[in-house]
């Protein structure tokens, strides 16, 4: 594997093989190797078949030293949530919240999936517990700040995402969403110019289409059709990511038929980012159409799926 020095993976990968060298039976290193592999299959030639073999392995070695270990079960219920098999993810996320409470990593991702499938109350405590456990989880912050957006607790969740923010330079534009959804669009677009986009391609695909909603929303429709415009035409290498970034501008700005269109065309590709965004107001106006029910039917998401698998973890008070 060749990873660019700058990448979160290889930084995680060089000093975890360290800590590994001196203890190669250190438990929280293991663990944690298998988030570097996770990365580094975005930064190097690893393939994600070589990045799950590599964790599979890793985690039969967590479970050699501590058969209790609960981390493998959120991997798995991890994975199983991504192949759309959501009833068997919601049982084994609840049968690891059973084993292991206490790691604010393991709760984030059953908090996540909460939110995947609709179940936001619940999202929002176990992401609350995750924080409550350590209050310097960035992750924990951003994923429980998106908790209270889908909740329609729009005002905790800019001051969440104040917080998470402060310390992060990912998620600024569900920062600015949740401006936008509080009628703060002039707020929005001052913020959304202040990004610095630094010749990054992804950096700049998201602005564009943050700034074409916030135009929108101000009532500056030319303008914000000048501006979706360049984003229908950017010559990007991540084509499947752009039209996901041109979906949501289209939703936001009342361009129904493209949005539905585009869609439906990502859904039928197994783009499951999809489904873990079903439930963001992100898509609110797209709500009253008829095709909406379609969509979700389309994707695997219908109301009456989701409604029928139990995931309600208890926490402790």
């Amino acid at each position: 594997m060749q990873a660019r020095p700058e990448g979160v993976g290889g930084k995680m990968y060089t000093l975890l093989s360290r800590a590994l060298e001196i203890d190669p039976d250190y438990i929280p290193a293991l663990d944690l190797l298998g988030g570097a592999y996770w990365f580094l299959a975005g930064e190097t030639d690893l393939t994600w078949e070589e990045m799950e073999r590599k964790i599979d392995a890793n985690y039969d070695r967590i479970l050699e030293l501590d058969p209790d270990n609960a981390y493998p079960d959120f991997y798995h219920a991890f994975q199983l949530s991504g192949e759309n098999r959501l009833e068997e993810s919601a049982a084994l996320y609840s049968g690891a919240l059973e084993k292991d409470l206490t790691k604010p990593d393991y709760v984030r991702l059953a908090g996540y999936f909460a939110l995947h499938i609709g179940k936001l109350d619940a999202a929002t405590r176990l992401l609350k517990h995750a924080l409550a456990i350590d209050p310097l989880c960035h992750q924990c912050r951003r994923r429980y700040a998106g908790s209270l957006m889908f909740a329609g607790d729009y005002a905790n969740a800019q001051w969440e995402y104040e917080r998470y923010l402060a310390g992060a330079n990912q998620g600024w534009d569900d920062y600015a969403v949740v401006l936008l959804l509080q009628g703060m669009a002039s707020e929005a677009l001052a913020y959304i110019d202040s990004i610095d986009i630094d010749d990054d391609q992804r950096q700049e695909r998201i602005a564009r289409q943050m700034r074409a909603m916030a135009l929108y929303s101000l009532g500056e429709f030319a303008e914000a059709d000048r501006v979706f415009e360049e984003l229908m035409t950017m010559q990007v290498l991540d084509k499947r990511d752009l039209k996901f970034n041109q979906t949501v501008a289209a939703a936001w700005m009342g361009k129904n038929d493209l949005a539905f269109e585009n869609l439906f065309a990502m859904a039928a590709t197994g783009f499951k980012y999809l489904q873990q965004r079903t439930f963001s107001p992100i898509w609110r106006k797209l709500h009253d159409d008829p095709r909406w029910l379609e969509y979700r039917e389309f994707n695997g998401m219908s109301a009456e799926r989701l409604d029928a698998i139990e995931f309600d973890p208890d926490l402790p008070e």
